[in-house]
């Protein structure tokens, strides 16, 4: 089904309003993630949780030929979660989930590692400190010869990349974000300088290619995402609005 394309599929969570699918929703959680959507206090935070893992459910479903609700998840040592059946074996499947404000967004590849991440530029945020903490010298300079709204998405866009390069390595954020720098300026290719990283990380990546993307959805969303594969072209990358289990 995936063949050579990476799929995103994506969904407008203040779409879902119909009491009847979150009820649908909640019933394909497993027992631990019930006690985690109960345990939040805003109905915002609640709902933004069930759709988004409904999502993963339904999406996962379609390409591993397993019922969404028997669906069951493994946590490597980095947290990261991966799908396995009832045998507790891999499945030849990775995806990444990520949400904010009003959009959740999963990335499914056919056993590619994978990362996503989306935010919602926040035009109100203070973004020069965070910055200067977190960004290269090259980031800093080119985040520095924006201004306005072109600063705050120019900051998104970088965050947003590290972010989902964090993602697909399955490290912590704080223990990667200095350690790669990305470059905009070549039209339609984002470059990745790695020379921070320690010499055994270096030949680790060294092992495969690295390919990125970014965009903007309404111009109020950063979404990027981060593959990690071998092969010597850029794969394909298809995105879908979705509504879970929508009939």
């Amino acid at each position: 089904m995936l063949q050579n394309s990476i799929h995103i599929w994506i969904t407008d969570i203040d779409e879902i309003v119909d009491p009847y699918l979150l009820d649908i929703y909640l019933a394909l959680l497993s027992v631990d993630e019930v006690s985690r959507y109960e345990r939040f206090r805003f109905d915002k935070d609640k709902k933004q949780f069930l759709v988004s893992h409904a999502l993963v459910r339904s999406v996962l479903a379609n390409y591993v030929e397993i019922a969404a609700k028997d669906l069951q998840f493994v946590r490597l040592e980095s947290g990261k979660p991966e799908v396995v059946n009832e045998d507790g074996e891999y499945l030849p499947v990775k995806f990444n989930l990520s949400h904010s404000g009003r959009y959740a967004v999963v990335i499914v590849t056919n056993d590619i590692d994978c990362g996503v991440d989306i935010e919602m530029i926040d035009q109100n945020r203070s973004i020069m400190d965070i910055a200067e903490n977190c960004f290269s010298c090259s980031e800093m300079i080119d985040l520095q010869s924006k201004d306005g709204a072109e600063q705050k998405k120019r900051f998104y866009t970088y965050w947003t990349l590290k972010e989902a390069y964090i993602k697909a390595r399955g490290e912590t954020l704080a223990s990667a974000l200095n350690k790669i720098s990305f470059d905009l300026h070549h039209q339609n290719q984002i470059y990745a300088d790695f020379s921070k990283l320690s010499s055994d990380e270096f030949i680790l990546e060294s092992k495969k290619g690295w390919q990125f993307d970014t965009q903007f959805i309404n111009d109020e969303y950063a979404l990027s995402v981060a593959l990690h594969h071998e092969s010597k072209l850029d794969i394909k990358i298809d995105m879908f609005e979705t509504i879970p289990m929508q009939v």
